[in-house]
């Protein structure tokens, strides 16, 4: 018995193919979801040239399901395709039930800025923007908000900062900025702030600064570490570790506390930082406190925190953008204190 498409034979009675290639019609997504392409009958397919993908006819609609928008997109190969959110913008959802993995990392808090008083002042790390991630089921446009490090006397942000400050997607699923590091303030001990994880506290000449504590909306969050009075200031918290306290009895720093790394994804390395996982990449690391010495003891955390200031360079330095790592204390007074980075959001979905 022989096998036929249409009216050309291809097996034959001898069990010999005739194979041909086989066009069954190339369309744009817009083209299939204006319906202006209709089949036949259920099963009915065609090649989608914009998804690089088949899809069928279900008596009704072509079944297209697909996940676009942000700043950027990914399709590594290992079965998922990623779309990346590093300023704000909306998840475009085709098709309707789509179950998906997300991250959703908070903004860095900023590290410590140092006052005007007498004697040494070195302050804390900020501490990294909580870390949520999990699955969710989506139909239609998702908003997406990106937080952004800010420094706001009395609140400094962390727990506190207002909602258009907070990474969000969804609306339900908020990510809280990073607690700023200790400032040595009139009436205050210099503690660093809560948030996301808290900030390192400052190492006031007449008083220990106290860590932040971490705000766990359900993410990943830690403490940050303690000033020493008149030595370094405290690390802020990272998204796995808490930020070390400074040591005693010398000027070297706290270091932040390690970010987290994110297994299992395929992320290009214009994404979060390196780690102690080869091929994984880590964010929300929190940032290292500032030291009155001149020189850097300590390393930097994975997942992009800054490194503080020291007598030398004075200013914290800021923490890498898009990571939600904290910024680096300041080392002496009359400086600042640097900027926690940016917060992103990672959606994916199977292919």
């Amino acid at each position: 018995m022989a096998f036929k498409i249409g009216p050309s034979s291809v097996i034959g009675d001898t069990r010999n193919g005739a194979f041909n290639f086989l066009n069954v019609g190339a369309y744009t997504t817009s083209q299939l979801m204006s319906q202006t392409v209709t089949g036949t009958s259920v099963g009915d397919f065609v090649y989608d040239t914009d998804r690089d993908e088949l899809t069928f006819w279900d008596g009704t609609i072509w079944l297209i399901e697909d996940i676009s928008g942000g700043n950027a997109t990914f399709t590594p190969g290992d079965g998922y395709k990623y779309v990346f959110f590093t300023s704000p913008g909306t998840l475009t959802v085709t098709g309707s039930n789509l179950n998906v993995e997300y991250i959703v990392i908070g903004s860095g808090g900023y590290g410590g800025p140092a006052g005007t008083s007498q004697g040494t002042e070195s302050c804390g790390g900020g501490g990294a923007g909580e870390w949520r991630e999990g699955t969710t089921t989506l139909s239609g446009p998702q908003p997406v908000q990106i937080g952004v490090s800010s420094w706001s006397q009395p609140t400094r942000a962390g727990t506190n900062s207002p909602s258009d400050e907070r990474t969000t997607f969804l609306g339900p699923i908020s990510a809280y900025s990073g607690g700023a590091g200790g400032q040595r303030r009139p009436g205050s001990l210099a503690f660093g702030a809560p948030g996301g994880s808290g900030g390192g506290g400052c190492g006031w000449f007449l008083d220990n600064g106290g860590p932040g504590g971490g705000t766990n909306g359900t993410g990943f969050v830690n403490p940050g570490g303690y000033g020493r009075r008149g030595n370094g200031g405290g690390g802020g918290g990272g998204a796995s570790q808490a930020g070390l306290d400074a040591p005693t009895n010398n000027s070297a720093p706290g270091v932040g506390g390690q970010g987290r790394g994110a297994t299992q994804w395929t992320i290009p390395t214009s994404y979060g930082t390196d780690g102690p996982t080869p091929g994984v990449r880590y964010f929300a690391g929190g940032g290292n406190g500032g030291t009155p010495g001149n020189s850097f003891p300590n390393p930097l955390p994975a997942g992009g925190g800054g490194r503080g200031g020291r007598a030398q360079s004075k200013n914290g330095e800021a923490g890498t953008a898009n990571t939600g790592s904290g910024g680096g204390g300041a080392g002496i007074q009359n400086n600042s204190g640097g900027s926690g980075g940016s917060g992103i959001v990672i959606v994916r979905r199977l292919e």
